[in-house]
């Protein structure tokens, strides 16, 4: 009998939860139906081809000698960072050698990579290099 008691009073809560979620379900949709805008953002369509503002806006905007403005509105290709400069760079071929090698947090070689690729600590913010 208590067990049914009991059933009956969580059934009873569980109706009650649900009338008040409804509730507050209904009292969103008035408030947001307020909205001066409500129509037009039901409505909108998505256009994934479409720029944003902040993306129209987010185009490197000085000149430099790689022309990365003519590339970023597609009126160029980038030319000034060749693969073979990168990877012919001593420093680039060391640092990969030692990844690969899975050596690369390795005391000695940091000590290494000290030695060979000298660095200062920062003016500005007197962070140590390595």
């Amino acid at each position: 009998m208590l067990l049914e008691l009991r059933k009956k009073q969580q059934k009873q809560e569980a109706e009650r939860d649900r009338l008040n979620e409804e509730l507050k379900v209904s009292k969103l949709k008035r408030l947001t139906a307020l909205v001066p805008y409500y129509e037009t953002i039901t409505n909108a369509k998505s256009d994934i081809h479409k720029l944003t503002k902040a993306r129209i806006h987010d185009v490197y905007q000085y000149s430099s000698k790689c022309d990365l403005l003519a590339f970023q509105q597609g009126d160029k290709k980038m030319t000034c960072f060749k693969e073979e400069k990168i990877f012919s760079d001593p420093k680039f071929r060391l640092a990969q050698q030692l990844h690969d090698k899975g050596i690369a947090s390795s005391k000695y070689s940091l000590a290494v990579v000290k030695s060979l690729i000298p660095r200062e600590t920062e003016r500005t913010t007197g962070i140590e290099p390595y």
